[in-house]
């Protein structure tokens, strides 16, 4: 099973990605699933293979991350313009 999550705009996944694996966490930046348009800001969890608490440890390495980024990006920036979105494949 897989989980494809929209980030906000202002994100790249490619990047995020780097400090993930800093982290030793990994996901596939969506721009891998598409052959015209990639999508810079979404990305797709796999966790079928993984035990609960890898995934749950997974969770809240990316978590972080994502609260940083966003926090270091919303300064200077209206609240409005901060938005995400997941869907389960």
């Amino acid at each position: 099973m897989s989980v494809w999550v929209g980030l906000p705009a202002f994100l790249d996944a490619a990047e995020l990605l780097v400090k993930a694996r800093e982290r030793r966490m990994i996901f596939a930046p969506a721009r891998y699933f598409y052959f015209q348009n990639p999508k810079h800001n979404a990305l797709r969890l796999c966790y079928t293979a993984l035990p609960d608490d890898k995934i749950e440890k997974g969770a809240a390495i990316l978590g972080d991350l994502l609260k940083a980024e966003i926090r270091r990006a919303r300064k200077g920036r209206p609240r409005s313009s901060v938005g995400a979105s997941v869907a389960l494949v």
